[in-house]
C-alpha cells in the first residue's frame, strides 16, 4: 500500500512523516510532496461540439495529471457553455472539429487572461493525453 500526501509546509511534512513512522509505515510507503505556495490546481477546459468526444481525451488527461503528480481539474463541455465554463479555467483547449470557433472565443479568452489554442488533431485522434496536457500547461507558462 503506498501513501500519498501533499503538504504546505515543512512543519506538516515532518510531523506526518513522524506519525506514519510510529505507527509502522515504511519510507518506501510513504509518498509525501511539499506543496510550493506558488503551486495551485490547474484548471484545463476543453470544449468540442457536444461535450461528448472529448471525455475520453479527459479521462486520459487525468490519469497522465495523476502518474505525474499534477494538480489538476480537468473537464470538457459543449460549444454552447464554453462562455460560461471559461471563467472557470485557466486554459481553455478546443477540440480540431471545432477550430472555426476560436476566433469566436479568443476576445473572450484575452480578456479573461485565459491561453486558447485548437488540441493538434493527431493528438486529439489517438487520445494522447500526454500530449494534450503539455499543450494545456505550457499555454499556461509552466514546465511539467
Amino acid at each position: 500500500m503506498i501513501i500519498r500526501f501533499l503538504l504546505k509546509t515543512e512543519k506538516h511534512y515532518v510531523q506526518m512523516k513522524t506519525v506514519l513512522a510510529y505507527h509502522g509505515y515504511r519510507k518506501d510507503e510513504m509518498q509525501m510532496k511539499l506543496k510550493r505556495e506558488d503551486e495551485q490546481m490547474k484548471r484545463i477546459l476543453l470544449a468540442c461540439s457536444a461535450g461528448m468526444s472529448t471525455s475520453l481525451l479527459v479521462s486520459k488527461m487525468k490519469e497522465v495529471a495523476e502518474q505525474k503528480e499534477i494538480e489538476a481539474e480537468i473537464w470538457a463541455v459543449a460549444q454552447d457553455k464554453v462562455m460560461t465554463e471559461m471563467k472557470k479555467a485557466d486554459v481553455l483547449l478546443i477540440g480540431p472539429q471545432m477550430r472555426f470557433m476560436k476566433r469566436k472565443f479568443e476576445p473572450i479568452a484575452q480578456e479573461q487572461g485565459i491561453p486558447l489554442e485548437v488540441i493538434d488533431p493527431i493528438a486529439y485522434g489517438r487520445i494522447d493525453g500526454e500530449a494534450v496536457l503539455k499543450l494545456a500547461i505550457n499555454l499556461m507558462g509552466e514546465n511539467e
